[in-house]
């Protein structure tokens, strides 16, 4: 999953949701250093993106896209995922897509001195571009994989993966319809690893 569904499923508590935004950038043991909660994020990340990468539809989605994209199949389903979360986000939280964003960037921007570097730049990213919003439309799709290309180190033809959202966007979409319960499933089950003991 990408960064809209990170967020998303840390359940509007804040230092999951940092833990989450910056697990990318904490390598190995380093979550050790963080407060309880932040470090609950980063095992939560981890455990989030173990269990879609196992996932057989998730598999699914990304084997439609393979023989065009080979090996970041995965990372561009990953971003097709948090677009048909952010196309119909209403029926997944009392909040608009517009108001999340919000929330979202300002909780950010109040916890950036304390996130690695590399977290720091994709923040100020994200708040150029006003990521998630342009996640909902296909042309913000467009907009996301266009810089993952270009910052990516090898060549790649990510730039053109909306085209094999178009191609391919009814049966990724039910793929995703059938992926997201389970994985908030599995999440409800694990909560307790993610609630810090007072």
């Amino acid at each position: 999953m990408n960064f809209l569904a990170h967020l998303y499923l840390s359940r509007h508590d804040d230092e999951l949701m940092i833990g989450n935004f910056i697990a990318d950038s904490v390598k190995g043991g380093q979550w050790k250093e963080y407060d309880v909660g932040v470090a609950n994020g980063i095992r939560m990340h981890r455990m989030i993106d173990d269990f879609t990468d196992k996932h057989p539809v998730f598999r699914s989605s990304a084997a439609l896209i393979r023989p065009s994209l080979g090996k970041y199949a995965g990372v561009v389903t990953d971003i097709f995922y948090d677009h048909f979360l952010a196309a119909d986000f209403n029926s997944h939280s009392d909040e608009s897509l517009p108001e999340f964003t919000s929330r979202v960037h300002a909780l950010l921007r109040s916890h950036e001195s304390m996130m690695p570097q590399r977290s720091q730049f994709f923040l100020k990213y994200m708040l150029l571009k006003n990521i998630p919003l342009p996640y909902a439309s296909r042309e913000g799709i467009g907009m996301v994989l266009t810089g993952m290309s270009r910052r990516a180190n090898f060549d790649n033809t990510m730039h053109e993966g909306v085209k094999y959202l178009d191609k391919h966007y009814e049966e990724l979409r039910s793929h995703f319809q059938k992926f997201f319960p389970e994985i908030i499933a599995f999440l409800e089950e694990k909560k307790e690893s993610f609630t810090p003991v007072s």
